[in-house]
């Protein structure tokens, strides 16, 4: 949904500010169970569980899933932007 830029028929204009697009079911299994290697997958690219990290969705609800699953993984940094990305949009 970053990387794309697009959404409610038009282009989002927002910073460059490091984020990584990973789908969300990429951090959980078929049973909603946190995928033990996506920490390690994480870990390579620099995102420890010491780092802060802030996931974003559309609308908040899959960022709250993968929020719930990096929690169950030891980042207890992680936070939901709950508002989702179309907040930025609709102000």
């Amino acid at each position: 949904e970053y990387l794309n830029r697009q959404g409610l028929g038009r282009l989002y204009d927002l910073p460059d500010f490091g984020a990584m697009n990973i789908d969300w079911r990429e951090f959980v299994d078929e049973k909603g169970a946190p995928r033990a290697e996506m920490k390690r997958r994480l870990k390579a690219v620099g995102i420890t569980p010491s780092k802060r990290v802030i996931v974003l969705s559309d609308k908040g609800l899959r960022s709250a899933l993968v929020t719930v699953a990096l929690l169950q993984m030891g980042y207890h940094r992680a936070g939901n932007f709950a508002a989702g990305l179309v907040s930025f949009v609709e102000n």
